[in-house]
């Protein structure tokens, strides 16, 4: 049942105003507030037509391991690998869940990075031979978002199924001349 006592904290709207309305999308008029969110679907599921309890604030941390860099992740290739992780996450679990799950990713930041081994590669350019010295890190990502009917042990295993994805490795390799020789595993 819908709480009668709900007032929605912009506007003062009750459950009864949102009905029919897709609740999702006021995420947007409540100033992208997720907890403000969850409290209008939480406090109207009838209205919102989401089963009670379906909706999760999803706070994950991802780690996973890049190999094939030049160095350190700095601020500039930071900006692009939070990029593609975003994009290309969000996509993949939404063509990937089951059912009638939603899955918001809102925020991707790099919480850490922590190099594992150094690797020599040789480049043959022309009838020169060049060594090339490339790190491997682990990277370790935040991840912030919402869920609807999607646990985060399932979620937690299609972002790695995700992550393990040749597409995944492809636009990371795209996204900067950084990445240029990267592989995530």
């Amino acid at each position: 049942w819908d709480q009668e006592n709900y007032r929605s904290p912009i506007n003062d709207f009750t459950c009864n105003d949102h009905r029919g309305t897709d609740c999702i999308s006021w995420r947007f008029v409540l100033g992208g507030n997720i907890t403000a969110l969850e409290d209008l679907i939480n406090s109207c599921p009838v209205s919102c037509n989401i089963e009670c309890g379906a909706f999760q604030q999803q706070n994950i941390t991802l780690s996973f391991i890049v190999s094939g860099l030049p160095h350190l992740i700095d601020i500039q290739t930071q900006t692009s690998l939070e990029d593609v992780v975003l994009d290309f996450l969000a996509d993949y679990v939404e063509s990937n869940k089951a059912g009638e799950a939603v899955f918001v990713l809102e925020k991707v930041r790099l919480k850490s990075q922590e190099p594992l081994e150094h690797m020599q590669e040789v480049q043959k350019a022309g009838t020169d031979q060049e060594n090339l010295l490339t790190i491997q890190l682990r990277v370790a990502l935040f991840l912030s978002g919402f869920s609807i009917n999607l646990h985060t042990n399932e979620l937690t295993a299609l972002l790695i199924s995700g992550v393990d994805s040749d597409e995944f490795t492809g636009k990371l390799k795209t996204s900067a001349a950084f990445f240029s020789k990267a592989k995530a595993s």
